[in-house]
């Protein structure tokens, strides 16, 4: 990685939301060049705080889409103690969703993956049905 500013994207799924959040943002930075390490599959917090820590050292930023509770509270804290920037990409929309849906999310990674596969899945055994 050289001199460009790095931000690790860290997710319980395959974390491409919080790669395309972070790319939208930084193209309103001049050239908006970065380096992006993307973490995926995160479900255990002892392997969460020594991603923290070695982003730490490279003094980076962090992206993160968790569902769960938990490793969104390992998150916060670790990175408040090692005073690295980081940003909640999902966590503000589940809680608001929450008060308009009147119903807890599902707290399952990788749902919109499964759906999403599903839905092409169904659109070819309609289309190989077709004469």
């Amino acid at each position: 990685m050289g001199d460009k500013p790095l931000v690790f994207i860290f997710s319980d799924s395959v974390g491409e939301t919080a790669e395309f959040v972070v790319k939208a943002v930084a193209s309103q930075f001049n050239s908006g060049e970065i380096d992006i390490r993307r973490e995926a599959f995160i479900n255990d917090p002892k392997r969460l705080q020594l991603l923290i820590r070695e982003a730490s050292r490279h003094k980076a930023m962090i992206a993160y889409t968790f569902v769960l509770p938990q490793l969104r509270q390992v998150m916060r804290e670790e990175a408040a103690k090692l005073d690295i920037p980081c940003v909640d990409v999902l966590g503000p929309m589940l809680q608001a969703f929450s008060k308009i849906m009147n119903v807890d999310p599902r707290l399952e990674a990788g749902l919109v993956r499964r759906l999403d596969e599903g839905y092409f899945r169904r659109v070819t055994a309609v289309s190989e049905q077709k004469p």
